[in-house]
């Protein structure tokens, strides 16, 4: 599906990709569900956070026509089979939203989200999974076994799960602090020449700050900034050994020159102001001296 060039879901376009995929009604009583619509709830690498609301509307819009369609043809009332009857499933990877929002599914309207743990202070490979009432038959086993109600075997890992609880226990969402920093820090950032802000400047997680700095190779900044004890990104984590673009910066429209010299720099409450000031620091000199070798600088 299309994305604008904050990284934002094109809801008109969700309409025309929902509408060539609709199929009117139907009836499987073993299977209800054609498809599942699954959205990254917010991107780790720009920092954008979708319109999830927007996107269950749309959904929700073709399955109840497909509940209309369904009850005329088999002459039902609408009451008898409630929100059972769904063509589409709408499923988010809440992930990243997990450290820094509170997450209503019932609000939100999904149908299934899926959460990692390590994004929350534990160890990689723990993770849970929400699955609407009445939609577990909607998936199938990767791993067949008894366990996790059947739909995952294998012997449960109980310190990882303790400390999954543990770690939702000790969740504080309360995001005003970090809000401030990324804003100060991208509002410093801007005032060097050529930069722009990657991602939505309204909806964006308020641990990252992605910036643009022109005809600047990210690889070399990010080695001059590891040269001075600091630590940034030019990219997704999960495609740290690819040489191409990021995929993601080229479906928000970005050259393959703006691409690569993109550098994703992400905060934390431990996080100060002084730190921050260090780093433009760090970054103003080395954009003053590449302006200079490029002869954009006096």
């Amino acid at each position: 599906m299309n994305v604008n060039e904050f990284g934002e879901i094109d809801i008109f376009n969700i309409s025309n990709y929902l509408e060539g995929l609709y199929v009117g009604y139907y009836y499987d009583e073993n299977f209800n569900d054609k498809y599942i619509i699954t959205v990254c709830g917010a991107n780790n690498e720009i920092g954008t956070i979708q319109l999830i609301h927007a996107i269950k509307n749309v959904i929700e819009t073709y399955n109840q026509k497909s509940r209309q369609e369904y009850c005329r043809n088999y002459n039902m009332n609408m009451n008898e089979i409630k929100d059972w009857h769904k063509q589409f499933i709408f499923h988010v990877d809440g992930t990243q939203m997990l450290p820094y929002m509170k997450i209503d599914v019932q609000d939100m309207g999904v149908d299934m989200m899926t959460f990692s743990g390590a994004k929350i202070g534990c160890p990689s490979g723990i993770g849970f999974v929400y699955i609407k009432e009445n939609r577990q038959k909607s998936i199938d086993s990767l791993i067949y076994g008894e366990q996790e109600r059947g739909l995952r075997g294998g012997t449960e890992n109980v310190p990882y799960i303790l400390g999954l609880g543990k770690a939702i226990q000790l969740l504080d969402t309360d995001t005003s602090y970090l809000e401030s920093l990324r804003g100060y820090f991208i509002n410093k950032l801007l005032t060097l020449p050529g930069t722009k802000l990657v991602g939505s400047s309204l909806s964006r997680l308020p641990n990252n700050v992605n910036i643009c700095f022109g005809n600047i190779d990210a690889t070399a900044l990010l080695s001059y900034l590891n040269l001075n004890g600091i630590y940034a990104s030019s990219g997704s984590a999960c495609n740290s050994n690819s040489l191409e673009p990021s995929h993601v910066l080229k479906e928000i429209g970005l050259s393959n020159v703006e691409a690569n010299s993109c550098v994703r720099f992400t905060l934390s409450n431990e996080t100060t102001v002084e730190e921050l000031e260090e780093v433009f620091s760090v970054i103003e000199r080395f954009v003053t001296r590449q302006n200079k070798y490029l002869g954009k600088g006096e």
